[in-house]
């Protein structure tokens, strides 16, 4: 259980630094920081994105 809390709380630290670090970078989209939310439809939009 103690392994389990470590874990998340690990991973709510990361999401977390990514979303301030994308805010300081200008106009932030947090969708294309969730890879389980791409598809082919969003790959040019993310793309366009990474490179503004």
């Amino acid at each position: 259980v103690l392994g389990a809390s470590w874990y998340l709380l690990a991973i709510e630290r990361d999401v977390s630094c990514w979303e301030k670090v994308c805010n300081s970078q200008g106009p932030c989209q947090y969708r294309f920081l969730d890879c389980r939310r791409m598809d082919k439809s969003m790959e040019a939009l993310r793309q366009s994105w990474v490179q503004s």
